[in-house]
């Protein structure tokens, strides 16, 4: 963000335009549809993790610092991608960087790195031991760690994206991880295409991820809501979502 020319307000008030998703572009099975969130939302796809228990989001603003940031395309993908995030969910978004702000504390993270970089960054923080830091670093291009505060609201976030890839790469990590660090933390090859499939390498939403989206961050699905008592809430709105009602 050194120099860095762009305004993020401007861009997101831009990008801010009411979303619909439309009864001919999603998939029909309801029951298919709650699984899949249940498993993106409450699941536990990494060795020695615990799936949640509860829901977790983000309350209705959400501070950002990004890192490190220079390239001017990078930070146009990352501004569509913000603004893509913040219409699904209703999420504002106040993103900084740069000198001025030394010292100011941000809700996310954002740091972009090159392999070197990478490899020498060190992270702690609750439910963090330094062996699995180093695992997710040297496995992942492109990863994420969240803590929820009180009542199952979103408190901390770190997402970091390796700058070596390729600029498609890069595009496709930036949608992933903020989408995840949002709660919905898992992946899932049951229904296709989507996001959260690792046999997809999507830079845009499919229609299903919509949907997911949408669902977790419906007003009647409170933070903090159990397992069995988000899915039930889930079903009802999925099934207006699919029936275009919502």
């Amino acid at each position: 963000m050194r120099g860095a020319g762009i305004s993020f307000g401007v861009y997101l008030a831009l990008l801010l335009l009411p979303a619909a998703v439309r009864a001919a572009e999603v998939p029909k099975d309801v029951d298919a549809i709650v699984r899949y969130f249940d498993t993106i939302v409450f699941g536990a796809e990494l060795s020695g993790t615990r799936g949640s228990t509860i829901v977790g989001k983000w309350g209705p603003k959400v501070s950002m610092r990004v890192r490190n940031l220079k390239s001017e395309e990078i930070k146009k993908v990352l501004v569509r991608h913000l603004g893509t995030v913040s219409r699904l969910t209703k999420v504002k978004f106040d993103v900084f960087g740069g000198a001025k702000h030394k010292g100011r504390q941000a809700d996310i993270d954002l740091l972009f790195m090159n392999k070197p970089e990478q490899r020498a960054w060190t992270m702690s923080g609750p439910g963090l031991t330094p062996e699995f830091v180093d695992r997710t670093k040297r496995s992942a291009p492109c990863f994420f760690f969240s803590w929820k505060g009180k009542a199952g609201r979103i408190a901390r976030a770190v997402i970091v994206v390796n700058v070596d890839q390729k600029p498609e790469a890069i595009d496709h990590c930036l949608l992933e991880e903020l989408t995840q660090v949002m709660g919905l933390p898992n992946d899932s090859n049951a229904l296709r295409p989507s996001l959260f499939s690792d046999k997809d390498r999507l830079r845009a939403y499919a229609p299903v991820d919509k949907i997911l989206i949408r669902t977790l961050y419906d007003p009647r699905m409170k933070a903090g809501l159990s397992r069995d008592r988000a899915n039930a809430v889930a079903r009802e709105i999925i099934r207006e979502l699919i029936s275009g009602r919502n």
